[in-house]
């Protein structure tokens, strides 16, 4: 854990004046980090680095009461809205081969999760490509605007899409089939209503 933290601390920090790590058990391997940083030849924060500690939200919940207010990521400066888990996001789409490996035996359903995780990982690096090349923040700014507006774009079209299928539907008539009254009540031009009574019934 040591190494590969460090190790990614050192490469391409350029300018980046903190960073923040978040860490399952970031209460328990933080206490004695920079005591084994120094004693370390192979170790090194960069220079001038603030690093900032934190632990995923999935995680923390099940920690001591004074972890929350001291390494939620919601508390710290900078960590903005974010979970801060990476492994966890990926148990949803994982879920889809259970069906296919919850009859294989150990061996054979390591290796399918790890081809999974590997195509996961190779579809992560083919995306880079789609990330703007120049290295401004306003172009950052511009890539993310574009890709939530998309998103936006999407959902709100579905969503006018379910309204107008919601607007066709006679739901005074599914209520009084849900009611068991007999079809005769859901006549056009029928002189049966619901009632106030029957109105409140199903608001609660």
């Amino acid at each position: 854990m040591d190494y590969s933290i460090f190790k990614a601390l050192n490469f391409n920090m350029g300018g980046i004046e903190a960073a923040l790590i978040c860490y399952d058990v970031m209460c328990q391997w933080s206490v004695h980090m920079k005591d084994r940083v120094a004693k370390s030849r192979h170790l090194k924060i960069p220079d001038g680095l603030e690093l900032r500690c934190g632990i995923g939200l999935f995680h923390i919940h099940g920690h001591q009461d004074t972890c929350l207010t001291r390494y939620s990521p919601s508390f710290i400066e900078g960590g903005r809205q974010i979970d801060g888990e990476t492994i966890e996001t990926l148990w949803a789409p994982l879920n889809e081969i259970s069906r296919s490996t919850r009859g294989m035996m150990t061996s054979h359903r390591r290796e399918v999760i790890d081809d999974h995780m590997n195509d996961s990982n190779w579809k992560k690096l083919v995306d880079l490509g789609r990330l703007p090349l120049a290295g401004t923040a306003s172009a950052h700014r511009g890539h993310t605007v574009n890709t939530v507006s998309k998103h936006y774009c999407r959902a709100h079209f579905r969503a006018k899409v379910s309204s107008a299928v919601f607007d066709k539907t006679d739901w005074q008539a599914q209520i009084l089939l849900g009611f068991g009254l007999p079809k005769r009540n859901m006549q056009k031009g029928s002189a049966h209503t619901i009632s106030p009574s029957w109105t409140s019934m199903i608001s609660r």
